[in-house]
């Protein structure tokens, strides 16, 4: 930890009075420390309980076993954190990120998980902490606190029970076994997280998404479901497509150990219905995919390369880190689609983020293509022909493409953020 916030010397002797603080123990004193950073300390069974620490650094920290019961993490970050089996009851975690991180067996029963709202109070500095570093902290957070944030973090097992999830994200998150009895989730989101074996019994779920979630062995006893945008339904396809879709759900609820990945390369799939259909990591090698509906599909490290998918409706689609060289897609609806860098994410004891994976779309074909509002971020767009493509209002962000054809996009209305 850098010397900028608190010396080693000196956190070990303020971690000692805290912990006679729990303990009501003589001389005890609870810890405060708003926006410190604790970036990757390793300190695995600390008990952190009732301690102040809004608007905390603990990225990439290992914390497995911690206890931070009715702590104040309002706005604080654990991306990639490793807190396994810790205890979050009835703590404050408003606003909190913890995208990617290790939360296998974490009790967060009671915890407020609403998104945070920012007052002058929240994230008071006093004396020594008005650091440069501390102030500009907690400037961007009066901007950017908000829903706490799961996505992509691995809480199998975790007990949420009779917790209130408003408004979080827990899109991408592993949730095998995961239980969510009794609990109150409005607006919060699931897009593509694993939920097999959950259990959602006497939750109340209104405006929930979960669009491309996993949900085999799922329970949802006396749960009241209002407004809740479900998984698409695969009932109307043929047998043969329904039994590879539903053994690639296997293949991706138990990250491979079971099932089969979808594998259509070289089939003839035009205008079959795939909306909202989770595809991650299928494989539409050289297939036939004219007039294909896939809607609000996720698709993330999708196979299309050399694909046929002309006239092809792609809106709201997730392609983040597809590989499509050479796939055609003229006349395509792309709107509003992502065609960004992710990571493949690892769930498991050593659970840490593999490589940025980008999207590859080296000689595609886009000609007269709907691409209004897509998004590309870092996309490999080299011999792309974007020839009479609708791109008003898309976003190009350091892709791999040549200076003229960036000239010619912002000309037609798209933002293009050239690579550094």
């Amino acid at each position: 930890m850098g010397s900028t916030y608190m010396r080693t010397h000196d956190l070990v002797e303020a971690l000692r009075a805290h912990a006679r603080f729990t303990r009501s123990r003589p001389g005890g004193k609870r810890l405060q420390m708003r926006l410190a950073s604790f970036r990757a300390v390793v300190l695995p069974g600390v008990d952190l309980s009732e301690a102040i620490l809004s608007g905390a650094d603990f990225k990439e920290s290992t914390l497995s076993g911690s206890k931070f019961d009715g702590a104040d993490l309002y706005a604080a970050d654990f991306t990639e954190a490793d807190l396994r089996q810790s205890s979050f009851r009835r703590a404050d975690i408003r606003g909190a990120v913890f995208r990617g991180a290790a939360m296998a067996g974490a009790d967060l029963s009671g915890a407020d998980l609403r998104p945070g709202a920012y007052t002058d109070s929240s994230l008071k500095l006093v004396g020594a902490q008005k650091t440069m570093r501390q102030r500009a902290r907690a400037s961007r957070l009066r901007l950017s606190a908000g829903a706490t944030v799961f996505d992509a973090a691995d809480l199998e097992g975790v007990d949420f029970q009779d917790t209130d999830l408003f408004r979080s994200d827990l899109s991408n998150a592993n949730l095998i076994d995961a239980d969510l009895s009794g609990s109150r989730i409005s607006k919060a989101k699931f897009v593509n997280a694993n939920l097999t074996g959950a259990d959602f019994s006497g939750a109340h779920l209104e405006g929930v998404d979960l669009r491309g979630a996993l949900l085999a062995g799922a329970n949802f006893s006396n749960t009241k479901l209002v407004d809740v945008q479900l998984p698409a339904d695969v009932g109307s396809l043929t047998d043969e497509i329904r039994d590879k879709l539903n053994r690639h759900q296997v293949w991706l609820g138990t990250f491979g150990r079971k099932g089969t990945r979808a594998d259509f390369a070289g089939k003839n799939l035009s205008g079959l219905d795939l909306r909202g259909t989770n595809l991650t990591g299928a494989d539409f090698t050289g297939a036939k995919l004219n007039g294909t509906l896939f809607d609000d599909a996720v698709m993330d490290f999708t196979v299309l390369r050399n694909a046929d998918l002309c006239f092809a409706s792609l809106e709201r689609a997730r392609l983040d880190g597809a590989f499509m060289p050479g796939a055609v897609l003229r006349m395509a609806t792309l709107r509003d689609a992502s065609f960004g860098k992710t990571r493949l994410y690892r769930h498991n004891l050593e659970q840490r983020p593999g490589r940025p994976w980008p999207t590859q779309m080296s000689g595609a074909d886009l000609k007269n293509a709907d691409l209004r509002y897509a998004r590309f971020d870092r996309t490999n767009l080299s011999d792309v022909n974007f020839l009479g493509a609708q791109v008003e209002a898309a976003k190009f962000r350091g892709c791999l493409i040549g200076s003229n054809q960036e000239d010619q996009l912002r000309q037609r209305g798209a933002k293009v953020v050239s690579a550094a």
